[in-house]
Parts: structure tokens; sequence; C-alpha cells
């Protein structure tokens, strides 16, 4: 039967139609500014093995206290006919998100405002370098300028190069799988869904559990209680559930 469906298309100069792949969401709109900062964790790595260290990451993402580096990112949720996106800001010292905006537009201000939230958050003093991929909006004079006001610096990944913002990256796939992956979306519109989205943020840093090592020992507890313990803020969008 397959022979004579395929000689039947042939006859009748038919071809099968194939799926179409999906378009991936990117941010990259070229070499707008005439290039790029430096790649902070992956020199920083490199640096400590030319040092004698014992050191065999690519990248150094590690942070000696809060607001000491930053790392940001963009991802995209695709549901029930529109998107949604997310962009978070997270302090390497702990793996708290300090920021994030969602919004159904990939744009500058999408990134600037889950930047204002964050720089608010972190220590007083607090000079962060923020470490970005290559997107567009990450190489806008208004970001230049945030960063600059918040005495903070640019830390940039290499095109197309997804380990060299693995920290953000990582905090996509633990989100995804805790919030996205096996649940119900049929009938779920967009405001309900950036509400649910917020609501996981809140969660991430108030209610989700982590460990801790202090003093050669393991302690449990949130980001939110970790922070409050030893002094340092907790976002906004997670004070109201770690109470």
């Amino acid at each position: 039967p397959e022979r004579r469906v395929r000689r039947a298309m042939r006859e009748g100069g038919m071809s099968a139609r194939g799926r179409r792949a999906g378009r991936r969401f990117s941010s990259y709109a070229g070499e707008v500014d005439g290039g790029r900062p430096a790649n902070v964790p992956r020199e920083r790595a490199v640096a400590r093995r030319e040092a004698g260290e014992d050191f065999r990451l690519a990248h150094d993402f590690s942070a000696g206290a809060p607001g000491e580096l930053l790392v940001t990112d963009v991802t995209e949720f695709s549901l029930n006919g529109f998107k949604a996106y997310l962009s978070p800001v997270i302090d390497c010292w702990d793996g708290c998100p300090v920021g994030f905006s969602v919004s159904a537009h990939p744009d500058g201000e999408l990134c600037s405002s889950s930047l204002r939230e964050a720089l608010a958050c972190l220590p007083a003093g607090s000079a962060p370098v923020v470490h970005t991929d290559g997107g567009a909006c990450y190489r806008t004079g208004r970001w230049k300028s945030a960063l600059a006001a918040a005495g903070a610096s640019r830390s940039m990944s290499r095109k197309g190069t997804c380990p060299d913002n693995a920290r953000a990256e990582g905090f996509f796939g633990t989100l995804k799988q805790e919030f996205l992956y096996g649940r119900e979306w049929a009938g779920v519109g967009r405001e309900e869904f950036e509400g649910l989205l917020s609501g996981y943020m809140g969660w991430y840093v108030g209610r989700r559990p982590r460990r801790f090592r202090e003093g050669g020992r393991a302690r449990y507890e949130t980001l939110a209680e970790h922070r409050r313990r030893l002094g340092y803020p907790v976002p906004p969008f997670a004070a109201q559930q770690a109470q």
C-alpha cells in the first residue's frame, strides 16, 4: 500500500508535508556596539588554574558575598497560543533570584526592570559584576547606563556559547522541571500563567528548602531564612511567603 501511495503521489506531482521545526527564541542581534566586555567567570577560572589551583571547571561562578556576581538571561514559555518571557537576576553567592520580570515581550524593558529590582535588593555598597549572554537588550545604552549608575560592571558570554552563562541556564532547568513540565496547562491564559509563574518565584526564595554548608555541617533552610539569619536583604517578592 505504501508503494502505491508513493507512486500515485509521484504521478500527481505531490510531496509529503514535513514537520515544521519550531522557531527557537534568540535575542542575538549582531555585534551592535563594536565588541564585548570581558567574560569574567571564564577569565577567573583561567586565572585560578594559572595560579596553580586545581580548578577544573571552565567557569568560576563563585562569589564570596552577596552582590558580588550576578547572572541574568531571558527564557521563553510558549503555551495555548501565547508566549511569555521571564528575566530573572540570580545572585551567585547563594543562587537567589534577587529580581525578576515577566512580560509578553522579550525587550529592553523586561531586562531593565528585573535589573532595577535586583540592584535595589543588594547590600549597601555593592558593586556587582553582572554577567549576561550577548542578547541585544544587554548591549543598549539603557542597560549600560543603569549598570554605571549603580557602580556595577558588565560581563558577557561568547556568541552562541550557552555554558558561558551556565548559572542562569541551570536555574531555568530547575524552574521548568519544578514548575512547567508535567502540569496540565490547557485553558490557562496569559494573565493566569504569569501570576502562577510569579508565585513560583516567590516560593523558590521564600518556601523552598535548600542545603547550605556552614562550619563543615549541612544546614537546611530557605533562601530567605538563610539571608535573614545572616543579615542580608530578602527580595520583596518573596518576603510575604517567607514569613
